[in-house]
């Protein structure tokens, strides 16, 4: 009877264990069904995924919400090329007799270039004067043809015949009467007959002739001469303007470069003195120096997101301390490359506004490093891509409560997504604090206890002593 006390204290004692116990495996149950990964491929929609789910443990990432401008870029190379530029060109055929300049070096305005030979453009000229002084003359006589010398000639003629032609008419008569009276024999009277149809016959000629030499001062010969006395002018300027520009002059102030290809290249050769050039051959492009421009290349993915008119900012190795803004002025709607060779789509940027001390930095050839802005919200809420648990339809974060310190689970819709940020369209407010866990520090989910640090706009782990930036 002595030993009921200790036996009934023992089955207490076994009561009390087991409720710790029943205890401990609910709490570990808890813990462990954190650890479930949320399935986003409950429905039927294809979606993408940004991550597994992550054990929430305590001090780990927390990230504080707020609204700030979103931007959604491209990050490519290029190559600083010239925006616009003002051609040199041969003033007309001959060769080249002096070179002044080196390709590559910058030219002032009015500085000389190169001399042309002049010897085929003064035999040119000659023959130009000599068109013009003949187209003088024709014009002038066609203008007073009526009263010129053609004309004149052509009337004493008709004149001459006329007053011939009477002449033989009234011997012809007195020759007549002598015949009938027996006093002239008859082959007398044939013959001034003969004379007389002879010279009515002249006479018609000369009518003819008169006639056709007056028509050659007609308005449509006068206006054929007008156009070939404008013509032999404009000729003779033509030649003189030639002959005049000999030595050939910059335009502009900039860079001489080499005259450019039909792909965009340049040519290799240069000039040399005895070099023969055409008129209007190009031998060179001075490149505006306010006025420069980037060319890139596109993949497939890039090439109907990045459009005309949209912002861009460029950097550059070279010109360290400078970033240039600017706009996509073309992306070209054909593939260039080779079939075997990767796709790419080439594109040029104009940079606008450069200062003097900005276009002097920044020089034709040096590689540059290229953002484009494809789209900027100025009011958005986003967060690090680790946050997002699920992904499609099912996303979801998990959210700190403030007063409790409870953890729940949001479901958020997503929208666009760059490489450190997932934009959330709906489910989240600036204040909320997201959390999540870092995979790593499961092993040690009960063994850390001390409280994290959450930072506005920044995701912070207090088990490395360095700002973490999500990646997706």
């Amino acid at each position: 009877m002595e030993h009921r006390p200790e036996r009934r204290v023992l089955n207490q004692r076994q009561l009390l264990l087991s409720a710790l116990v029943f205890v401990m495996i609910a709490i570990s149950v808890l813990i462990l069904s954190r650890f479930i990964p949320v399935r986003a491929d409950a429905q039927q929609h294809t979606s993408v995924s940004f991550g597994r789910r992550r054990p929430i443990l305590t001090g780990d990432h927390r990230y504080i919400v707020e609204v700030a401008p979103f931007e959604s870029t491209v990050a490519i190379s290029g190559i600083i090329v010239p925006g616009d530029f003002k051609p040199v060109a041969a003033p007309f055929d001959g060769s080249i007799k002096e070179i002044r300049f080196n390709y590559g070096e910058f030219v002032t305005r009015g500085q000389n270039l190169f001399i042309m030979d002049t010897s085929e453009v003064a035999h040119q000229l000659r023959t130009a004067k000599i068109a013009y002084i003949k187209a003088s003359e024709a014009a002038r006589n066609v203008i007073n043809w009526s009263n010129g010398p053609e004309v004149a000639r052509a009337k004493r003629a008709l004149e001459s015949r006329e007053a011939s032609l009477l002449t033989i008419q009234a011997r012809l008569g007195e020759t007549r009467k002598l015949f009938e009276r027996g006093l002239v024999a008859r082959t007398e009277l044939d013959d001034l007959l003969q004379q007389s149809q002879n010279q009515a016959r002249e006479l018609d000629s000369a009518r003819e002739e008169l006639e056709t030499t007056l028509s050659r001062g007609s308005p449509d010969e006068r206006d054929l001469a007008e156009l070939q006395l404008s013509d032999a002018e404009f000729q003779l300027a033509d030649k003189q303007k030639r002959s005049a520009n000999m030595i050939v002059r910059a335009d502009v102030s900039g860079v001489l470069t080499r005259p450019s290809t039909g792909d965009g290249s340049e040519k290799s050769s240069d000039l040399y003195p005895g070099a023969h050039v055409s008129q209007g051959e190009v031998v060179g492009e001075i490149a505006y120096q306010d006025k420069l421009a980037v060319i890139f290349n596109l993949n497939e993915e890039d090439a109907n997101r990045v459009a005309e008119g949209q912002l861009a900012t460029v950097t550059g190795a070279g010109f360290p301390n400078i970033t240039a803004t600017g706009h996509v002025a073309v992306v070209s709607a054909a593939a260039s490359g080779s079939t075997n060779g990767p796709t790419s789509f080439e594109g040029k940027i104009s940079l606008d506004n450069l200062t003097p001390d900005e276009a002097n930095a920044i020089r034709l050839g040096m590689s540059a490093n290229i953002t484009i802005y494809l789209r900027k919200i100025d009011n958005a809420i986003s967060v690090p891509p680790e946050a997002i648990i699920g992904g499609g339809p099912n996303a979801a974060v998990d959210v700190e409560d403030q007063r409790s310190g409870q953890i729940r689970q949001t479901a958020v819709r997503v929208g666009m997504v760059i490489a450190d940020r997932v934009q959330i369209l709906s489910g989240l407010k600036a204040g909320d604090v997201v959390v999540w866990g870092d995979p790593a520090a499961a092993s040690s989910a009960l063994g850390r206890s001390k409280p994290s640090h959450a930072v506005t706009g920044t995701a912070v782990s207090t088990s490395a002593s360095a700002t973490a930036v999500g990646t997706r």
